[in-house]
């Protein structure tokens, strides 16, 4: 997932230049009974809805450091 994020990151500032607001915002695709749901679709929750945005600010809060400015929400 993290090769992924960089991926996307990386064209966004080839297209559109430098990034200065990151938003971190996903939802998750699991649906069932909270007994009935397996452990690993936990974790596929767990790393769709924080792992996904630490890979994001990963990203892209070197470059902003270095310009001196952009916002992680």
């Amino acid at each position: 997932m993290a090769g992924e994020v960089a991926r996307v990151v990386r064209y966004a500032q080839e297209t559109f230049g430098a990034v200065d607001i990151a938003v971190g915002n996903c939802y998750p695709d699991v649906y069932g009974k909270w007994d009935d749901t397996p452990d690993e679709a936990f974790r596929t929750v767990f790393d769709q809805m924080v792992m996904s945005i630490v890979y994001l600010f990963r990203a892209v809060e070197g470059p902003m450091r270095k310009r001196g400015w952009g916002r992680l929400i």
